[in-house]
């Protein structure tokens, strides 16, 4: 059982550093910096997501909903499951307890600080309430990062004239950016400089999109139903075969999360800010 509480241990371990790193990474991504070439620079306070982009929330929270569930999976198989099938505690061969050793510890890291990372979104606005950014003639100046104006095809203000939307130029339904100015004074900066560099749009209808397949809400439920299914499966197998099929799981999950993300706006693509 040392096996069994050596795991558990790395599980909680890597899931607080999670939460702790991703909180810290979020304060230093919105503090404020001197951009070089800004032209203006704004402080506002963050709007949760559902306010301010519920388009964008909805494809989080389906992505985030399928990643929280495989973890659950992995803790179902750690803390609860019974232990009779355990290839560590009854080991056949040498070769195969010495495989499924080797690889349950990097399998159980990697599902700890993913499922952290999760479970963090929904708390972590709390510990980082403001956000600083710049706007200069490249494009917007955010976490030492530039977001060029050529990945929007316009602006658009909502319809409570509180918040400014740059809309995708790679999915015209979705929201890219945005912007919650906390004074009237604010907004009317932002926005000069907004129409500066982007045209005046409209929200794009959903027929305007190319398919049901290409569909970004679509890709987010289907990739966690299958990912899920395929999760289910890992907890009628052998307990450490398990836990290593479902955190790689959890791991593919993230990596195809990321490329549906990128299909609204590269997030990739973002050359580096300087910095005074």
């Amino acid at each position: 059982m040392i096996f069994f509480n050596t795991m558990r241990l790395l599980f909680l371990a890597t899931m607080i550093w999670a939460i702790y790193s991703n909180i810290t990474f979020m304060k230093k991504w919105r503090a404020k910096r001197n951009y070089k070439g800004a032209t203006l620079s704004i402080t506002e306070e963050v709007v949760p997501e559902w306010k301010i982009e519920p388009s964008s929330w909805v494809v989080a929270i389906i992505l985030d909903i399928g990643r929280a569930l495989l973890g659950i999976s992995i803790i179902f198989l750690l803390f609860i499951r019974s232990k009779s099938d355990s290839i560590i505690l009854h080991p056949k061969d040498f070769l195969t307890f010495f495989t499924v050793l080797f690889l349950c510890f990097p399998a159980v890291s990697v599902a700890g600080y993913l499922f952290g990372s999760t479970i963090v979104r929904t708390i972590q606005n709390y510990f980082s309430k403001v956000r600083n950014e710049a706007l200069s003639e490249q494009g917007i100046l955010y976490g030492e990062k530039i977001i060029a104006w050529e990945h929007f095809r316009g602006y658009l203000v909502s319809s409570d004239g509180r918040y400014i939307y740059l809309m995708s130029k790679y999915y015209p339904t979705a929201i890219s950016f945005s912007f919650a100015p906390t004074s009237n004074e604010d907004f009317d900066l932002v926005l000069g400089e907004i129409k500066k560099h982007l045209p005046n749009c409209e929200f794009a209808s959903y027929n305007q999109e190319v398919g049901i397949f290409m569909n970004v809400y679509f890709q987010s439920v289907l990739l966690s139903i299958i990912l899920m299914l395929l999760g289910l499966i890992g907890l009628t197998m052998a307990l450490e075969i398990g836990i290593i099929l479902n955190s790689l799981l959890m791991y593919l999950h993230v990596l195809i999360s990321l490329r549906i993300v990128n299909r609204i706006i590269p997030t990739g693509k973002f050359p580096v800010a300087e910095v005074e």
